[in-house]
């Protein structure tokens, strides 16, 4: 064998290891890939589980609320007949329906911080939640004043509002009437 011929043996089998070596690394890429897609895959799983557990709050303090609420009316008509409710029926049915109120604002604005984070899909939630975010803002609006510690669901209102007002046609034909 002459030295050319060894030369070539050597290129040859460098050649070889490096194309291994190229194979074997996109190899080790597309695992990596795999890994990444399936760890992505599993994050949306689990935000999307938090998401809906937070949905579930929402309707759980909502349902404690309305009762809550009915209960405060009971005896608020009770006041009124022959046997009226003690002062401290009048004080729990109060600090009860204060405290469901508080959980199912907080909740609410749970859920729209992760509306306001990304975490879940905007266009989504603001189908499915626009109509119940204006409601509660109606329901409790000395909550939703300047400095409001519920500024979540007041941002997605806000936001959602200027947007359904920026569609209406009436608002779009008083618009364009005002600029000539």
């Amino acid at each position: 064998m002459t030295t050319e011929e060894i030369g070539l043996y050597i290129q040859a089998v460098s050649a070889f290891s490096a194309v291994g070596a190229l194979v074997f690394t996109g190899l080790q890429l597309k695992g990596v890939a795999d890994s990444a897609r399936t760890g992505a895959e599993a994050s949306r799983i689990s935000s999307l589980m938090a998401v809906l557990q937070l949905e579930e709050g929402i309707r759980s303090a909502r349902r404690r609320w309305a009762e809550a609420a009915g209960q405060a009316m009971k005896i608020a008509n009770a006041v009124k007949s022959a046997n009226p409710p003690s002062d401290d029926e009048i004080n729990g049915a109060k600090a009860l329906l204060a405290e469901s109120a508080e959980e199912y604002l907080n909740t609410m604005d749970r859920l729209c911080a992760c509306i306001v984070r990304g975490l879940v899909n905007e266009d989504v939630y603001r189908r499915d939640f626009r109509n119940w975010i204006d409601e509660t803002v109606r329901e409790f609006p000395d909550d939703f004043r300047a400095g409001t510690r519920y500024f979540h669901v007041l941002r997605c209102h806000n936001q959602w509002k200027d947007e359904k007002s920026a569609k209406d046609p009436t608002v779009m034909a008083l618009l364009n009437s005002s600029n000539p």
